[in-house]
């Protein structure tokens, strides 16, 4: 009687309702929806609201305007939207697992590369170069 499974204690009339016992088991796509919505997040972190929070120390450590910064910014969203187009072709081309993987080593080196900026015009090829990262 030990052996036998909790299934075999339930009423016939319930076991018919509930259909064929099955295994639970966890659908393949959740975790990819959580690592995505991580990626994601991190992504928008060091893309979007980045500049936001750095705005004022890039100011004062390498004494430009926050027009002047801000101005990479607006360039670098420009070019990023510009991008799209051409980008989404590859996706179709190549698959979006290769280009998130080139986005994202390029957001990366980006990322490092930004902190030995010291001239205005590196700031802001780096920048639009981060920018376009993002569609990965």
């Amino acid at each position: 009687m030990l052996s036998e499974s909790p299934a075999a204690f339930v009423s016939p009339v319930f076991r018919s309702l509930a259909g064929p016992a099955r295994e639970l088991r966890l659908f393949y796509g959740w975790p990819l929806v959580v690592v995505l919505g991580i990626t994601t997040t991190i992504s928008f972190g060091t893309t979007a609201y980045l500049v936001g929070v750095l705005i004022v120390p890039i100011s004062a450590e390498l004494g430009w305007s926050r027009a002047t910064i801000s101005g990479a910014y607006a360039v670098a969203q420009i070019l990023a939207g510009l991008a799209g187009v051409p980008i989404g072709g590859l996706v179709d081309r190549y698959g979006a697992r290769v280009l998130m993987s080139v986005g994202s080593l390029l957001g990366g080196s980006t990322l490092i590369a930004l902190s030995r900026v010291t001239e205005p015009w590196q700031f802001y090829v780096l920048w639009a170069a981060r920018s376009a990262s993002r569609w990965r």
